[in-house]
């Protein structure tokens, strides 16, 4: 089921517990992607900045826009035909270096805004390489270098925000 690039970059995590998480997501995105194409889709990802067989996910041959976020023991997934697609999944209760760097990022230790940046984030398709302090965010509406997003949190669990980001229609 799994691409080769798939396969190497589940072979090269760091630990078993990054491998499995990434398999879980990608088992996740495979079926989600079945299910709305009626095919098995092969999903790439390739960095734009070195090559490597991470980034976003984006179907071969279809115009299905994915993105894909998880988190110790839960992976979400979202998809889109109209725009791209950004999902971002935090747990809330999060420890004191992640609350300092996501203040770094952002100036606020808010996990729901950090969501909802992220999200737009992975929708624009740049992830970190753009400063996420560049989001402005108001509201359900995002902005970013002109483009605006819609943002609509899921409900999963108490302990757990999710977020996800579209290209808002004209």
């Amino acid at each position: 089921m799994f691409s080769v690039a798939e396969r190497q970059r589940y072979d090269t995590s760091p630990n078993a517990s990054r491998a499995d998480g990434f398999a879980a997501g990608r088992l996740l995105l495979h079926e989600l992607v079945r299910e709305l194409t009626g095919s098995t889709p092969v999903i790439s990802a390739v960095c734009p900045d070195c090559g490597g067989c991470h980034g976003k996910p984006t179907i071969e041959g279809s115009e299905l826009h994915v993105s894909l976020s998880r988190i110790p023991g839960l992976a979400v997934a979202a998809a889109n035909w109209s725009s791209a697609v950004g999902i971002d999944v935090e747990l809330l209760d999060q420890p004191q270096g992640r609350l300092d760097a996501i203040e770094s990022w952002t100036g606020s230790r808010d996990v729901r805004a950090w969501t909802r940046i992220e999200a737009v984030l992975k929708a624009d398709g740049r992830g970190l390489r753009v400063a996420p302090s560049d989001v402005r965010v108001d509201g359900d509406r995002a902005i970013l270098d002109g483009v605006t997003y819609d943002l609509e949190e899921v409900a999963v669990a108490p302990d757990v925000v999710v977020s996800v980001a579209t290209v808002a229609a004209v």
